[in-house]
């Protein structure tokens, strides 16, 4: 009896032990972070890319696991392809609020609608929370968005490069800051997240890996502390392409159009802190991954969505406005640091719907393929994402000089603002100083003459001092009537130019490069055709209304 009251008191105790210290402590969830960036409007699941109703669904399947689970846009999602252009982002939103986005940066074609379309896109839907170091509309967009779960507290801010100012009309009278001040919100963001007892600070920036004047992400990482990430977009770079130094923190990036979804997974570690890994999913791998039946659920819906939304462009973006031959290739590189093809293409046509001597074109407002068969309204609309109008001014011989000095300044840092041409060539020597760099310039193959004065057409952007312009906009206040004023948006130019068969440019001969060993190298595109495009000109007489109909109220670049 004695003993039965021994052996029960023992157990008693190491009851009352076991309850009050477990004998293996619970591991502690790793916080996961899936991230895109520069969808541009590609939320449907083509080839190449990973539709958004994927994306929803990983997201869905991971979060029922792991509620420390976040989905976050690093911007330029709203403006890029007819899908969103002709519903002005509404499309682009409602898909990422059923997809379950919690924070998004503002990146700088967030602002091609205006400003008021933010706040217009921002009451519509609960989420995702906006976020930007600017203010506008009377809101402080600059404060951080936090979520707390019973494991960690994971705060977000956004960064939005300056740049915005010369690359978004809606953008040019907000005050983004400097490359020094954007240091010190990130470093005071930071700071006080830390003090308040958030675990992970992370910078979801619209930066990019390519100065345009206010620095790069990297710049940004090596200024600053107390950051455990960096989410960025804007120069459209994969995670392969990233450069990383021990001992900092990550940068992560998606690439473009839906080709990569990235995924960051912060795990505990022994100290205290968190190790962090990146990987980006392949479209391969997103639609291997096996789905929970919530994450199935959640891809039927957000795929219910974007057939919504799909409807509607096809409804409004189907009518045939011309017909083209020849396929001329859509390349960003090429086109933001020299000539192009189907850049070549795009000045001709401005300068033959306006009757000037010289057709001026930014890269940057270039955004797809000038593919061979039927052209679309929604075909134009998407090369060409911008309702931009066509005007021609007097130019004298020095300011255009200054011009094309101004296009060449940055080489051979891809820029939206490097100019296509037609009507002109011109050499510059990249290892001078910007500014000094254009050899020569001809007209016409004629020298130019700085005193001359030529008639020059180009977009209503450039002409406004869009891309840092600002010496043509003295020149553009007084206008010249075109010669074609029936076709004066810039899509409506393109369209009726496909329909007087033209001649494809072969996209070599207009901007022509001088080493260092004074040879003349031509830095142009290869051709990819010679022979004329074009078709019936009757289906191009209709495109002033369709495309006034179809059209996106869009205004900028890059």
């Amino acid at each position: 009896m004695k003993l039965r009251k021994i052996a029960a008191f023992i157990i008693a105790g190491a009851l009352l032990c076991m309850s009050a210290v477990p004998i293996f402590a619970a591991e502690e969830p790793d916080v996961v972070i899936y991230y895109t960036n520069d969808i541009h409007g590609y939320f449907e699941g083509v080839e190449g890319n990973i539709g958004h109703d994927r994306i929803a669904g990983i997201y869905e399947t991971t979060k029922e696991e792991n509620i420390n689970t976040y989905l976050i846009s690093a911007g330029d999602m709203i403006q890029g392809t007819y899908f969103v252009n002709n519903n002005r982002g509404e499309a682009a939103m409602d898909i990422m609020s059923a997809a379950g986005y919690q924070a998004m940066t503002l990146g700088n074609h967030e602002f091609d609608f205006g400003t008021d379309r933010i706040l217009e896109l921002r009451s519509m839907f609960d989420n995702p929370a906006f976020m930007t170091q600017a203010g506008f509309g009377g809101i402080h967009w600059a404060a951080p968005v936090i979520f707390e779960t019973d494991d960690y507290t994971v705060g977000f801010f956004g960064i939005t490069s300056p740049d915005t100012q010369e690359s978004s009309n809606g953008g040019r009278d907000i005050d983004f800051g400097t490359k020094e001040s954007l240091v010190t919100y990130a470093n005071d963001t930071a700071s006080s997240l830390k003090a308040d007892g958030v675990d992970l600070v992370i910078c979801v920036a619209h930066m990019g890996v390519l100065d345009e004047g206010f620095g790069t992400i990297y710049d940004l990482r090596d200024a600053t502390s107390g950051i455990d990430l960096f989410i960025d977009g804007h120069s459209h770079t994969q995670l392969s392409d990233i450069t990383e130094e021990d001992g900092k923190p990550l940068i992560v990036s998606a690439g473009e159009y839906g080709q990569e979804l990235g995924k960051v997974t912060f795990t505990p570690d022994e100290n205290g802190g968190f190790k962090a890994a990146a990987v980006s999913i392949t479209p391969e791998e997103a639609y291997a991954t096996e789905l929970s039946e919530g994450g199935k659920a959640k891809e039927a819906e957000v795929k219910a969505v974007i057939d919504k939304w799909a409807a509607v462009a096809d409804e409004k973006g189907n009518e045939v406005i011309a017909v083209n031959e020849t396929e001329l290739k859509f390349d960003r590189p090429t086109l933001r640091t020299s000539e192009s093809a189907l850049g070549d293409f795009t000045a001709d046509a401005i300068r033959a719907v306006s009757g000037a001597d010289i057709g001026l074109m930014n890269g940057g407002s270039i955004k797809g393929d000038l593919h061979a068969g039927d052209i679309t309204v929604a075909d134009i609309n998407t090369i060409l994402p911008y309702i931009n109008y066509i005007v021609m001014a007097e130019v004298d011989g020095k300011t255009l000089r200054a011009t094309l000095e101004h296009s060449v300044s940055e080489y051979p840092v891809e820029t939206g603002g490097f100019l296509q041409i037609s009507g002109a060539a011109f050499t510059f020597n990249p290892s001078a100083k910007p500014g000094s760099r254009v050899i020569d310039i001809t007209v016409g193959g004629t020298p130019l003459d700085d005193n001359a004065i030529y008639t020059v057409a180009t977009n209503d952007w450039i002409s406004g001092g869009g891309d840092g312009y600002a010496v043509l906009v003295p020149s553009f206040d007084k206008t010249l009537p075109l010669a074609h004023p029936e076709t004066t948006t810039l899509t409506e130019a393109v369209a009726w130019y496909i329909g007087t068969n033209p001649e494809i440019p072969s996209g070599t001969g207009r901007i022509d490069m001088v080493t260092n060993d004074s040879t003349s190298e031509d830095i142009s595109a290869p051709a990819t055709s010679a022979p004329a495009t074009g078709n019936t000109p009757l289906y191009v007489m209709a495109a002033v209304a369709i495309l006034a109909l179809g059209g996106a109220v869009v205004s900028r670049k890059k």
